[in-house]
This record gives C-alpha cells, structure tokens and sequence, in this order.
C-alpha cells in the first residue's frame, strides 16, 4: 500500500521506488542470489530490490536500467532471467547494436568454462536443475531451461522483414511469453527521437518499430533495456519517465570507488616514441608491483588512432621501436620528465632500482608480436574477440591493443591501464572527445585485488587516502596525450559531462601575450612560410593514384621474410624475429607456389581481377601471378616444406600481406606540397599545461613573454642568444624569435623524396613526416622585402641519431625562396655538447643572408 501511494506522485519510476524501500525494505531471493557465479555488489542489490519491489505489483511490463559503463549490468541481467523463470517464463531474447558485443556476450551466458561466466555451474530452482539454452527459435525450446536467442537489433529487423527457415519469426511471438533484454539500448530510439505521431510510427518499418511490434504481440511479455546514456532529447525522456525502474550514474560509480581513478600524462615532445615509452614502463611496474605483493597482474595497454590507416602505420612504428629501443633512451626518457608531475614514473624508477637493463630486458620479453593486436582487421574479428573478452586470463598474452572505433561499446574489460592518443597534431573534433571519454569510462573499470593485510573491499579503491601506499598505482588508468590545449580541454569537459575527470592535475590556461618590443614595432603579423601534406587521393586523377599506390607497394612488398608455415601454424621457434642463429636457418629464394594455389588463396582473401586490375596494369590473375607475385624475393627457413597445404599457407601469408599494404597505402599515401606563404598572427595565444611555466621577459627579442620548458635546453639556447642581441641588431632592423608552442603555423613536412645514403640515390622513408621545430627566427633588413626565416630544433643527446631525419631535412632548406617574400633556411641541431659550434655557425647564416 505504502508503494501505490508513493507512485502517485509525480516523480521518475525510481525515485518512487526509492522512497518506497525507505519504509519497506526486501530480501534478494535464494533463486537469483545461490545461482550466479559471484557475490552482488551493494548497488546491484539495491538495483535488484528496486525491479523485485516493481514486480509484486507492476505498473508496467516495460523498464529501463540506467546503469554506468562497468557496472556489471549483465550480471544484472542474469539475476533478471533467474527471477523470470521462477515466475515462468522460459522464453528470453537478448538482443544489442554490434555484432562483436553479441558474441561476447554469448560466451557469458552460456559458456561455462568462460571466466566471466555469469551463473553457477549448477543451476537449481525449486529444486530442479536449470540449463541454460541457446536456441535460433523457440520450436527448439526446452521446457525446463532457460531458452536464449541472441541477435543484433539488425538482425531482429532482418528476421522479422525477411522471415527465413529455422529463424526467430513473428509466428513464434504470438502464443509465447517472451523476455526481452536490450543491452546499449540507447540505439532503440530512432522513432521517438524523431517525434513520429503512433499511427505514422505504426507503418514504418524501423528498429524500434519492428522490436515493439514483437513485443506487443503478447501482453505478457517483458522488456527490460539497459543503457548507461539515455540520448539527450525531451521525447526519449518522456518515454522513459515511468519505465527507469533503477539509476546508478557513472559519478556515483567513482564515487562510491567502484572504478580506477584518472591520470593524465601530457607529453610535451611530439614523437609517438615518447608515448609508448612513457605508457610502457607503467605497464611493466604494475605487473612487477603486483607480482611482489602476490597479486596476478596483467596490465594491458590500448593505442587509439582516429583512422584504420593510420592505426597500422602505428603498429609499425611500435614494433620498430621495440627493435630499436635500447637503454640510453629509457635513461634519457627518465632524465627528461618533469620531477614534480610524474610521480608514479619516479616511483616505477624507484622500483626497478634504476636499472634501466633490467627494465630493457622486461619490456622486450613482454611486446613482442604475439603479445599484440590490431583489433581492426575484419578477418580476424572471430579471433580477436575471443581474446578480448578474457584480457585478464593468466594464458592470455596480449599487452597492447591497437584500435580505432571496435572497443567503443561492449568491450569488458578490467585490466586496461593506459590509453595511449597516437595522434600527434591537428584539431580533434567534439565527437571525438566524447567517444575518448566514452572509451576511457569504459576502461576505468576497477582491476579487483587484496592486500595482504586484508580481503575485505576486493572491488573498491583502498588508498585514496594514503599516497604514500605503492599499491595505489594498480588503482589508476593513464591517458597520454601531446598538450593540444583545445583537444584536452573538450576531453576534460566530455569526462565531467560523464561524471569523471582527470585526477592528478588542474589544468591551468596560460596566456601567451607579445612582448614589449613586438607591441612597440606595431606589428600584428608576420608574412611566414611552411608547408603541408595532403593524401594523394585528393590531388591526382585516377590512373595517377594507382601508379602512384603500385609503385609503393613495389618498394615495401619487393622483399619477405616467411616464418616457417605448414600445418596452418607459425612455429615460433623458427619465425624470423629470432635473435639467434637466424643466417643459419634461412634461405632466400623466388616464390614456386603454383598458380594453382595462388589462385586458391585469392579467392579465399576475396582478391578479384577487378581489385587487382585497379592497381596494376595487367590483363588476368594469372598474369599478376607472373609480373608481380613470381617477382617477390623471399627468405624461408631451411626447414620449410613446399607440399600442397604448406604452399596454401606460403600464398595466404604473401596475399594478405600484399592486401594489407593496398589498403594501407589506399589510405595513407601523401604528397608534400611546397611550401607557401602564411601569416602568423602576433596576437594573445592560450595555452593549457601541466607544466609550470618559465617568465622569459628578460628575452625582449622573443615574440612572447613565456615558453613551457621541455628541458633546459630551451633555456640554454635563448641564453646563447641574448649573449649576442647586440651583434644581431647590427644586421637586421628588426628580428624576433618564436618559441614554437606546436603552434600549427610552423608545422613543416619533410619534402625529400629521394636521399643520399653510401653514396647512392634511395627513397626518404621519412617523406611527408612532420615535426614542429622548438624555435623559428625572423628577420628584417631595411633595404630587403624579404623575411629572413631560420627554423632552429634543440635536441638532447639520446635523440640525436634517431631524429638525424630532422636535422638533414632542415639543412636541405638553404635559401629556399618563397614567392619572392621570405627566405627560409634551417640549422643543425642545437646541443649540449656543440652549442659553441652551433653559435658559430648561426652568426655566420646571420652574416650571410643580412
């Protein structure tokens, strides 16, 4: 009676049901608590309470769980089937938007060697075994099981519109009592988004049209939705007014310490090496730190790219660096960060006792290729999706993910510690800080531990309270990004919009003003020169763009390591990363794979003469097996046979090889353009950091009155200059220099096709890279129209090899004149061991083009 009171007021379904547990509390029942696979949590009670309380006496056969990413709804879900049974109903549809989302999910509910299987092992109601049912029908329905069929809203749509044999029809709907669980089913709102009148929305043929009318066909069916964002909008709110039984937001989520918190580590260098450095050595300091305090630990890292193109380009550089990494750059990465913001890197370093070979040795071990994925590759979604849905088993080897858009809904994971934003520059738009904050909510899903001293709180966060516990770093998720001030500040807002942010900083707003001397010239901008790059999709015809891609994968696909195949499996010990003996158990050879085969495998990989004709210039698969495939140079092992089934293998490897190159450079090809007139604003620029900022007033001749410092080389080098102001001022009227705060006007592309090295012409492999040099002088002489422009890079020693690139590219800039106004040159990099030379050289340049 207190309940119906209560629901005459006018409040949502879950306020009412709140007040009314206030003055009426109820007990979980032993159907649903002694058959699921793990204790509830205290919000999953009370969301249980809140739908029990309903049941007694309904209202209404329709509810909506608004619950937080990382709530455990299908655990919920699974409580909601038990309860259905006993009050018997046998019959249940779960349906969701994404097909990658349903096969997981599948797995949870039915696969009972599954870690994250969410029932017991037995299952007894009223004393009888239950057995959990997956059916495409309900013709193949069992009496005393609870009987599932799983599809995507699509696929009901599909079912349902095109009715097929042995399929989930409408003629199964009307004498059966069905239970109906949407999951994300913030998609099932297309119709009521758009306002339709009923009798419009009747005749259309639409998702929620189609899922209502099957649940209409019987009035004792049940639907239960479960979304963690209910869309934005009056007529989607007004429809759920009376059907929200439970509310449990992602703020109450954090608050009530359900989730790890959220750390921003803001990398002010540019290069994507420094990112996956800084993301690494946290990822193998929790796993070590766990392992010392008896706690399995297998921290995963995500790589996140806005496009599949460069996602790939990414993996690449990634393995590259590992091959490459040694331990001079991992001291000099500790050397380099900022003592006051990174605490928990100080404290890996810490840890590990400062030895970096001891560090060198675990990060090579732990990322190689079989312990990383690229979740973007269709072919492999079956694969992949057996390995995300168990990230956290002790056999699953992957530690670092490489995505796009695939893990934005659906994806259950605890164990993702850092999220790492590849992209370097260039703006972000709105939709994509919200999908980012999206994603991070999603992998702040609380890593379960104990401590040794207690069992207690496994679930929740145990030491906001004490920084001084090491174990706190098992309790926080990473984000790594470059400081893009617009970027960064959408994100932080699409966080809070969600109920979380960034933990360990107040992101600070600096402006950036003109100096003294820039205010008194009266100059409000500067006629400045750099360059950009485009794809190539966009400037050239079509037969152009083909050669341009056939040419490409030419150069990167000539020559191929095979690791040994045969038996449709890579044998590790003989794959060609070994680090021993590999001369010896090789041999290099053409391919001898017959056209047979090959052929074969085309098919297979769905390699038409149409796609392959749109690339190369010949009349039939055979004759692109001749020109092209008979072409490649290959390196086999010695062990290596040649019957029938290892030559499919061979092609396969070779085919989805060459098809992941077209694609690759489908998307990723660029032409440099030259470089062209700009102008750079002398206006107030705001700036967001972490870092603390250095006052540079004293520096009259630098455009503006701060710089952040990414080491005191900065430093050194505006010192070196002030030394020398006056000397300067005797050769231009006026001059000023330009601490490049990634401002995007001096963002220049490396425009060297082709390069010298012993002695002989070969292709940039840098072509079309990027970077933003730390300074740029400017320059003005009264009897001149042109700009003198000198683009000056500081880099510290451990660099300096690696990023030659950089150096050789600004030196090719001699006296490139742009459109008759600016004058553009670049200098050797600026260092600690040549500042003299560097000096020396810059007064000369100076004295040369005055």
């Amino acid at each position: 009676m207190i309940w119906r009171k209560m629901m005459s007021k006018t409040l949502k379904l879950s306020d009412k049901i709140a007040s009314a547990l206030e003055y009426s509390d109820i007990e979980i029942p032993s159907h649903i608590r002694d058959n699921l696979s793990r204790n509830l949590r205290e919000y999953q009670e009370r969301a249980l309470k809140h739908y029990l309380l309903h049941a007694n006496k309904p209202n209404t056969n329709h509810l909506m769980f608004n619950m937080a990413t990382g709530s455990g709804k299908t655990l919920i879900m699974a409580a909601l089937m038990l309860d259905c049974y006993e009050r018997g109903y046998r019959n249940f549809v779960f349906f969701v938007n994404s097909r990658n989302i349903l096969e997981k999910t599948i797995a949870n509910f039915s696969d009972k060697t599954s870690s994250k299987y969410l029932f017991n092992k037995r299952i007894i109601i009223d004393g009888k075994n239950v057995e959990i049912h997956i059916v495409q029908n309900f013709v193949e329905r069992r009496e005393n099981a609870i009987n599932i069929c799983f599809n995507t809203i699509q696929g009901i749509y599909s079912l349902f519109t095109n009715e097929r044999e042995n399929s989930l029809t409408f003629n199964d709907l009307r004498e059966q009592q069905i239970v109906y669980l949407a999951d994300e089913a913030h998609h099932l709102n297309s119709e009521t988004k758009r306002g339709v009148s009923k009798s419009e929305e009747e005749h259309r043929e639409s998702w929620e049209g189609i899922i209502n009318e099957a649940f209409k066909k019987n009035d004792k069916n049940l639907m239960f939705e479960f979304s963690a964002t209910i869309p934005n909008d009056s007529n989607v709110k007004e429809k759920y007014t009376d059907k929200i039984v439970f509310e449990y937001h992602l703020e109450k989520f954090y608050e009530d310490k359900y989730s790890k918190k959220i750390f921003l580590f803001k990398h002010e260098n540019l290069e994507l090496h420094n990112r996956f450095l800084g993301a690494i050595l946290l990822n193998i300091y929790r796993e070590s730190l766990a392992y010392k305090n008896g706690i399995f630990l297998k921290p995963v890292i995500l790589f996140k790219s806005e496009k599949i193109a460069e996602s790939k380009v990414n993996e690449e550089e990634f393995f590259s660096f590992i091959e490459n990494l040694c331990v001079g750059d991992i001291e000099q990465f500790y050397n380099n960060i900022d003592k006051s913001k990174n605490d928990f890197l100080l404290m890996s370093l810490k840890h590990f006792e400062y030895n970096f070979a001891k560090i060198l040795e675990m990060i090579k071990i732990n990322f190689t290729k079989q312990n990383v994925m690229n979740v973007n590759d269709n072919e492999e979604a079956q694969n992949h999706q057996i390995l995300l849905n168990n990230l956290e088993d002790k056999d699953n080897e992957i530690r670092a993910i490489f995505a796009v858009d695939k893990l934005n809904e659906g994806w259950d994971v605890l164990n993702l510690f850092d999220i790492v934003r590849c992209k370097s520059s260039g703006k972000s738009s709105l939709t994509i800080t919200t999908k980012e904050a999206q994603l991070i909510g999603r992998g702040a899903r609380y890593y379960p531990f104990c401590t040794k001293d207690s069992r207690e709180n496994e679930c929740k966060r145990k030491f906001d309270n004490n920084e001084n516990n090491e174990l706190r770093a098992l309790e926080f998720m990473g984000y790594h990004t470059i400081n893009e001030v617009e970027f960064i500040e959408s994100l932080n807002k699409s966080l809070q919009n969600i109920g979380l942010g960034f933990e360990n900083i107040a992101l600070k707003k600096h402006i950036l003003k003109p100096q003294k001397k820039i205010i008194e010239s009266k100059i409000d901008k500067i006629t400045i020169s750099s360059n950009r790059r485009v794809k190539l999709s966009r400037l050239l015809d079509n037969e152009q763009y083909q050669q341009a891609i056939e040419k490409d994968i030419i150069k990167h696909i000539s020559y191929l390591k095979i690791p040994l195949l045969g038996n449709n499996t890579i044998i590790q010990k003989e794959a060609f990363d070994m680090q021993n003996n590999e001369i010896q158990t090789t041999q290099s050879h053409k391919l001898h794979t017959s056209k047979e085969v090959f052929l074969k495998a085309m098919n297979k990989l769905d390699i038409s003469f149409k796609k392959i004709a749109q690339i190369h210039y010949v009349d039939s698969r055979d004759k692109f097996i001749e020109s092209f495939l008979y072409q490649l140079s290959c390196e086999f092992s010695k062990n290596q046979s040649f019957d029938r089934y290892a030559q499919l293998e061979i092609a396969l490897f070779v085919l989805k090889h060459y098809k992941d190159k077209v694609k690759l450079k489908e998307e990723s090809l660029y032409k440099v353009e030259n470089f062209k007139l700009k102008e750079f604003y002398l206006h107030d620029r705001e700036i967001v950091s972490v870092k603390d900022i250095k006052n540079c007033e004293k520096y009259e001749w630098l455009v503006y009155d701060k710089i952040f410092k990414d080491s005191n080389l900065e430093v050194d080098f505006l010192d070196e200059i002030d030394k020398i102001k006056d000397e300067i001022d005797t050769l231009f009227d006026k001059w000023f220099i330009v601490r490049n705060e990634q401002f995007s006007e001096f963002m220049i592309y490396d425009d060297r096709e082709q390069i010298i090295e012993s002695n002989m012409l070969k292709s940039n492999p840098n072509y079309a890279k990027g970077f933003a040099p730390d300074f740029v002088f400017i320059g003005f002489v009264n009897d001149k129209e042109v700009v003198e422009q000198i683009f000056i890079e500081a880099k510290g020693k451990h660099l300096i090899e690696y990023e030659k690139w950089k150096q050789d590219f600004l030196l090719s800039l001699k006296n490139k004149i742009i459109e008759s106004k600016v004058n553009v040159n670049g200098m050797r990099f600026f260092t600690e061991e040549r500042k003299k030379e560097f000096m020396s050289e810059f007064k000369e340049k100076l004295g040369h083009i005055s």
